[in-house]
């Protein structure tokens, strides 16, 4: 068996409860070691060593349980999902950014909003926009994730 996951494209996993779709999700995104098969990413086959190093690939993965930290912004959330956080941080450039790239997407939330005050399908937006923010190619989205 093979998946396809191309930019642009959607693909749906679908099977019985234990048929492995999640440990599928967990192999490629590098939190497991598969005991067969490969992952390629563009034309060279990868051994995915870890979560930073699929995301370094250009694959994300928006979990079913929220991976943001409550007590801070949706732009303080957005600057802390990166690979490198700044020692000093321009706030005003970052929420100037961050308003600008909201404004080409579909959906928004407040940059400014603290996460423990949004509704948990504002938070599930948040999760999708930190992804498609860090510029993945892929996007894998928890099977029980229901956004409004």
């Amino acid at each position: 068996m093979s998946i396809s996951l191309r930019p642009g494209c959607f693909r749906a996993l679908l099977g019985e409860n234990g048929a492995g779709k999640s440990t599928l999700v967990k192999c490629i995104m590098g939190t497991y070691r598969p005991d067969s098969g490969l992952v390629r990413v563009g034309d060279s086959a990868v051994e995915l060593k870890n979560p930073r190093h699929a995301h370094a690939l250009g694959i994300g993965m928006v979990y079913q349980h929220f991976t943001l930290v409550e007590n801070m912004s949706v732009v303080e959330n957005m600057i802390l999902a990166r690979g490198h956080v700044p020692a000093v941080i321009n706030w005003k450039k970052e929420r100037d950014e961050l308003e600008a790239f909201m404004d080409k997407m579909p959906f928004r939330v407040d940059p400014k909003a603290t996460v423990r005050n949004l509704s948990a399908g504002e938070k599930q937006k948040v999760e999708i926009l930190k992804q498609l923010y860090l510029k993945r190619k892929v996007i894998i989205l928890d099977e029980r994730l229901r956004c409004s």
